[in-house]
């Protein structure tokens, strides 16, 4: 498991390939990430998490709204590691079920 990197402008293309397997689950992530370009934009980072292949198989944007995509479990402890840390930053979560689900479940107090 790779540790879990911020996404700059050249990680686009790879960052919306795999959200686009499944457009309509990571629409919110997959519209940040074509708006901004993966640039910060309004306190907003992205983060990505590579199999040992180098595969995207999750991403975060940490912003006001936290919009996690962690099919897997391994990427939503890292995902929670990271929201811990940027604890009161962000006040709301949105994404699909299986992502908030296991994310919630590692940060509800």
């Amino acid at each position: 498991m790779s540790p879990f990197r911020p996404l700059t402008p050249p990680h686009l293309p790879d960052l919306l390939r795999a959200l686009q397997t499944e457009p309509v689950t990571n629409v919110f992530l997959l519209h940040l990430a074509r708006r901004t370009g993966l640039r910060a934009h309004g306190g907003t980072d992205f983060y990505g998490h590579r199999d040992e292949k180098g595969r995207l198989i999750g991403a975060g944007a940490f912003g006001p709204t936290l919009l996690p995509w962690a099919p897997r479990p391994e990427t939503a402890a890292l995902i929670a590691d990271e929201a811990r840390r940027r604890w009161g930053q962000w006040r709301a979560l949105l994404g699909e079920a299986r992502s908030i689900d296991s994310l919630w479940e590692r940060l509800k107090p």
